[in-house]
């Protein structure tokens, strides 16, 4: 029987959600590229669909479907969440929604809130645009 042809998705990644997280996350945030599917567990096959090594903070996008909705994949996600922890790991968890345009920046600014990351406001502009705007409403500018 032959193998079905895996989908092609840029960066390691493993799904269209996970391709849109990380085309989002490089766009906004390019001098901290995560690493995909880390295997975070030696002699284990768990893996986060994201990792930063360096704080070890980790993001895992949960789409739809028997992986993660039937009873043995919530088993599994349990077991894979308790080991992270253990080896003193910060897991963030997302769904679909979380990457739609209304939510995105929400979403990216989160992640870099627990990585310790100044991401500006709420909006994604950079902190120096806010403080021209106050200097403006300050009449100073």
């Amino acid at each position: 029987m032959k193998k079905k042809a895996r989908k092609k998705f840029i960066g390691n990644t493993e799904s269209y959600l996970e391709e849109a997280f990380l085309i989002a996350w490089n766009s906004r945030f390019p001098q901290y590229p995560p690493t995909t599917q880390h295997r975070f567990v030696p002699k284990r096959l768990y893996r986060f669909d994201f990792a930063w090594l360096h704080c070890k903070v980790a993001v895992e996008i949960q789409g739809r479907g028997p992986g993660h909705d039937s009873m043995q994949g919530v088993t599994k996600d349990n077991i894979k969440q308790n080991l992270a922890v253990q080896f003193g790991w910060r897991v963030l968890y997302f769904r679909n929604t979380d990457l739609t345009p209304r939510y995105i920046t929400k979403t990216l600014n989160s992640i870099a809130k627990v990585m310790g990351i100044n991401y500006g406001d709420t909006y994604g502009r950079p902190r120096h645009y806010l403080d021209q705007i106050n200097l403006r409403r300050r009449g100073k500018n």
